[in-house]
């Protein structure tokens, strides 16, 4: 299995977290990269991924190009930062703005919403890891959101909440039982 891990910005919590999916993917046998998302520019809306240069975004000189594609060669893509007032950190936000090319301009009716038809028949299992503190109340808003965006980007749902407070050994257990369903 390829797993990356895509970061907010750098900091020792985030090098533990880091440090503990790799030992994770280690274990398994699995291929492991991350990066961060630092110095992403936002997704324009100009739809140049769709009409102008279909499934690549036309914004290329930040980086993204070498993101995405370790995004879609992904089986398990684990995204790590704060989750202010429930949402996502500002740069794990415009990472999963610019996701877009990954998909098609057209719809379908999945869990009885329309969304975007995948591009590509194989697709990531996107899992998130929260850093910092935060309210019960922002804790399940952000696993509604990240159920959300899953459906979006037609990855299985994430099952539980996972808040990384040092404990490598319970990032790898959420990791597996998250992994197994």
């Amino acid at each position: 299995m390829k797993v990356f891990l895509l970061y907010d910005e750098d900091g020792p919590d985030r090098r533990s977290a880091g440090s503990a999916l790799a030992a994770w993917a280690e274990k398994g046998g699995h291929e492991f990269g991350s990066a961060c998302a630092e110095g992403l520019g936002p997704c324009l809306g100009c739809f140049g991924c769709w009409l102008k240069t279909p499934g690549r975004c036309v914004v290329s000189r930040d980086g993204w190009e070498a993101l995405i594609k370790s995004f879609v060669r992904a089986d398990l893509v684990v995204l790590a930062g704060e989750i202010p007032y429930g949402s996502f950190a500002p740069t794990i936000k415009a990472a999963l703005d610019r996701w877009l090319p990954t998909l098609l301009p057209y719809f379908r009716r999945f869990r009885g919403e329309m969304h975007h038809v995948p591009r590509y028949e194989k697709r990531p299992r996107i899992l998130s890891v929260a850093l910092g503190e935060a309210l019960a109340a922002e804790e399940e808003t952000h696993l509604e959101l990240m159920r959300s965006f899953c459906d979006n980007a037609a990855s299985p749902r994430q099952k539980r909440f996972f808040r990384f407070r040092g404990d490598g050994a319970a990032l790898e257990a959420w990791l597996e039982e998250e992994a197994a369903s």
